[in-house]
């Protein structure tokens, strides 16, 4: 367990005679299951061969990429779900890109939010022609992370404010605590916009954000 949050496998129901004999092992009702992105078969974030178990998330659970790259060229077949936490595990290092025509709605669940570099290293690719959405994220989120967004096309949004400062983009920073890591986004096209602004850096100073907008090429900046 980390975070407070039980990482767990759902399983399917297998009846034995008249024995019915539930296989999932996980937190109360309503909480979530973690499902980890391996990569196992290919860098394709909609199959399900590619997870931990070989199950795709329900619209309840929520998705960590360690140790491997994750791209999306369509919309999943669950859509909308909880989060997505890039670099979850610390000394980890997690990359997701969001290509042409990826769609996909993280955003299940007002409360929960997204991490690019939870305690490890995370990356965030979105490309031309690709849709995310996500609730409210932390790029950086805890101390020794490395947080990085990269967007050249496409759209990226932060649809909703967080549960204690309000803000739908931490650079830097963390909702939870005065503490964080460093966290980057860099726009260089598409889109990027957020409901409710975004905070640089953590109040105590041992969070550093940066926010950067290159070139001539973006679209839309909307804070």
């Amino acid at each position: 367990m980390s975070n407070g949050y039980l990482r767990a496998v759902r399983t399917t129901a297998v009846v034995v005679g008249a024995l019915l004999i539930c296989g999932i092992i996980g937190p109360a009702l309503g909480q979530g299951l973690e499902f980890e992105f391996l990569g196992t078969v290919s860098s394709d974030m909609s199959d399900p061969a590619n997870y931990a178990g070989g199950v795709f998330p329900t619209r309840d659970d929520w998705v960590s990429i360690n140790n491997t790259s994750g791209l999306l060229t369509n919309t999943p077949p669950v859509d909308p779900i909880r989060a997505v936490r890039i670099g979850y595990d610390a000394g980890s290092t997690g990359v997701m890109t969001v290509g042409s025509n990826g769609f996909w709605r993280v955003t299940e669940h007002t409360s929960w939010d997204s991490h690019i570099g939870s305690s490890g290293n995370g990356t965030l690719n979105i490309e031309e022609g690709a849709d995310l959405s996500l609730n409210f994220f932390e790029v950086g989120r805890n101390p020794g992370s490395l947080g990085t967004i990269n967007v050249t096309g496409g759209v990226l949004t932060g649809s909703r404010g967080s549960r204690k400062a309000g803000y739908s983009v931490h650079i830097g920073a963390n909702d939870n605590t005065a503490v964080a890591g460093t966290g980057i986004v860099e726009i260089s096209g598409g889109i990027f916009r957020c409901r409710s602004g975004l905070e640089l850096g953590s109040p105590t100073g041992t969070g550093t954000g940066t926010f950067s907008v290159v070139g001539s090429g973006p679209a839309l900046i909307d804070i």
